[in-house]
């Protein structure tokens, strides 16, 4: 990386997102009202649905090579001990990216829930903090009709 210093967020998804909720609750929640951000720099969340942690070189494996996902997690944060608060793609989803347990957001199942109307995502705050956001999603029960 060049010039000035980048922070690269990388959260690995491992099952069914597993692995990655904790990056909205590390930005989101910080002290007081303000996000704990450790610079300005990009932000990559990586979410491989059904992808197990320990078949990834940065968590140990050594069978194959990632060099992508291995040069993001040189110059970023690698979380290593973070779990999906559920086994299917839309719940577990919702709760990275909320930062909410499945409970508290409602959303239980892939086909037939929605994100409430005024929830509040990762994006929102990263978006009030002034950074663009946007997302690349192939799954069908990501889709932009359930919010």
């Amino acid at each position: 990386m060049t010039g000035m210093k980048k922070a690269v967020l990388v959260a690995l998804a491992a099952g069914t997102a597993g692995g990655a909720a904790a990056a909205g609750i590390w930005l989101w929640r910080g002290s007081g009202d303000s996000p704990r951000i450790a610079t300005g720099g990009p932000i990559v969340l990586i979410s491989i649905d059904t992808l197990r942690a320990d078949r990834l070189p940065v968590y140990g494996y050594t069978a194959i090579t990632t060099p992508n996902i291995d040069t993001l997690a040189v110059d970023g944060v690698v979380f290593e001990r973070a779990w999906s608060h559920a086994p299917l793609t839309l719940p577990a989803h919702m709760s990275i990216l909320s930062g909410l347990l499945p409970f508290e957001h409602g959303v239980r199942e892939n086909i037939g829930f929605t994100a409430k109307p005024d929830q509040r995502f990762l994006q929102h705050a990263l978006g009030d903090l002034g950074y663009a956001t946007g997302g690349f999603i192939s799954s069908y029960v990501l889709r932009r009709q359930v919010g």
